[in-house]
């Protein structure tokens, strides 16, 4: 009888039959499991922002301006800021009080931000998302925006989870899962009023859309990527940096294949999406302004470290006496070091180009310093602890968190360029997102809480490298 018409083996009919219906089994518990860990990860957040008072901030920076700027558009007044800011807040030491004192000296907050003019230095998206909770339930309640920020705090877990899972194994990928739904740094930025969770979740779901474009590429994928890019720019001006990851990622998604006219689909929802806010900036500022005006951070995290003001106001400047000395300051341009002067009719874009102007002859009359002061960005970006005096409870949850991940994290990291690794071809994406986010924080401005966005990504990796770990004990006690 043929071999096309042999009646199969029922010993291999019971044999394919079992493994199917364990592969069935293992996919409904991965899927159980994934349902119940983002359960949970909703319940901790929700809990979290609903116990919070409704009307006041929690501690982080920056959080009033948000709100100035959320109560400006709601007003008319656009997003601009109120004279209010120009003014520190009650019970701040002397030094600070001085820092302001210059701020209204040279007529604005940073001497950038002019009151009661609309701004581009704080991109828009996340004052809107606070215009809206406050337009619902009235200036100054911030129910709504922490909701918000809640369930796309679960959302992005989930984001996470599915690049985690392609990438490092059902396994590893619910092991992140489970750090991320209890992560404390992620459910207390829930609460904060700041642009953190909104860019982690615009940031994730970027990344989740590129990889599965690389696995099936399809137009609609990068034209929904380019979208997604352009909200992540217009909550955090780190977004650009991300987009040489994003362009190679869907030019070139496998060996030999190039995708140009789904590049082009990328770019052009780009520019499509840009053009409410570049013709907003146009019509304040009378020409082409895409970037937000953010350079004074380039200027401060550079030249003003070597001015004696900032020395006697920041703690950071004295925990680096041993990498950039201490007063006084042998400096190349020692005129780039104080804060410039504005003119009264000078615009927010020119008085940018002024701090960029000065950092820019800063980093090359001094590029042994330069280099230095990367390095202390690169210690500030992964430090465990912060400079202010926390609650012993604070301190224990940041080293049984980002404490025990960022060696493991290290270790998974290094681990995944070998080849043994056996990880799906898509890590690489991953990687290149990691190395290219840190070195921009690593070039410009770099704090703690900045890191955020990639913190999910190093809990993969460090997921990666425990169930690895694991893997070996256990074939080593079968061995044994």
């Amino acid at each position: 009888m043929s071999s096309r018409f042999k009646v199969p083996d029922s010993k291999l009919i019971d044999k394919s039959s079992s493994v199917r219906c364990w592969r069935r089994f293992v996919a409904l518990r991965v899927l159980r499991g994934q349902f119940l860990l983002l359960l949970l990860a909703l319940v901790l957040r929700v809990g979290f922002v609903i116990a919070l008072p409704s009307n006041e901030f929690i501690p982080g920076p920056d959080q009033l301006l948000h709100d100035s700027l959320a109560r400006s558009f709601l007003a008319g007044r656009g997003l601009s800021i109120s004279a209010d800011l120009l003014y520190p807040p009650d019970g701040q030491p002397e030094w600070v009080k001085k820092k302001f004192e210059l701020y209204r000296e040279l007529g604005g907050l940073w001497g950038l931000v002019r009151p009661g003019i609309p701004q581009v230095t704080v991109p828009p998206l996340n004052p809107l998302i606070l215009a809206l909770s406050y337009y619902l339930l009235g200036p100054g309640n911030l129910l709504v925006y922490r909701l918000i920020m809640a369930l796309l705090g679960v959302a992005t877990c989930w984001l996470v989870f599915d690049v985690a899972r392609g990438i490092f194994g059902k396994r590893a990928a619910l092991l992140a899962l489970l750090v991320l739904a209890v992560y404390p740094a992620l459910i207390y930025f829930s609460g904060v009023v700041l642009t953190e969770t909104l860019f982690l979740f615009l940031f994730a779901a970027f990344i989740n859309l590129i990889i599965r474009f690389r696995e099936r590429p399809q137009l609609w994928l990068a034209a929904l990527a380019g979208a997604v890019w352009t909200l992540g720019f217009l909550t955090k001006s780190t977004m650009a940096g991300m987009l040489p990851v994003g362009i190679v990622a869907i030019l070139w998604p496998r060996r030999g294949d190039f995708r140009l006219k789904e590049t082009l689909v990328l770019l052009v929802a780009i520019g499509l999406c840009l053009v409410p806010w570049v013709v907003r900036n146009y019509d304040i500022f009378g020409r082409v302004v895409i970037m937000p005006t953010k350079s004074w951070n380039l200027w401060e995290r550079n030249n003003y470290r070597f001015n004696e003001r900032f020395y006697n106001e920041e703690k950071e400047a004295r925990a680096y006496e041993w990498l950039i000395g201490k007063p006084p300051f042998s400096v190349n341009r020692p005129e780039t070091v104080r804060f410039p002067r504005f003119a009264p009719d000078e615009d927010e874009a020119q008085r940018n180009a002024k701090y960029v102007n000065l950092a820019k002859q800063f980093i090359l009359a001094n590029p042994g310093l330069y280099a230095r002061l990367c390095l202390v960005r690169f210690i500030e970006f992964f430090r465990v602890l912060g400079r202010t005096r926390t609650s012993a409870l604070v301190t224990v949850a940041r080293l049984l968190s980002y404490g025990l991940i960022l060696p493991l994290f290290v270790v998974g990291f290094v681990l995944s360029f070998r080849r043994s690794s056996r990880l799906s071809r898509q890590k690489w994406v991953l990687i290149a997102v990691v190395l290219l986010f840190v070195s921009v924080h690593v070039l410009t401005t770099a704090e703690p809480r900045y890191r955020l966005p990639i913190e999910p990504y190093m809990v993969a990796f460090a997921s990666f490298f425990v169930v690895r770990a694991w893997d070996r004990i256990r074939a080593r006690t079968a061995r044994a």
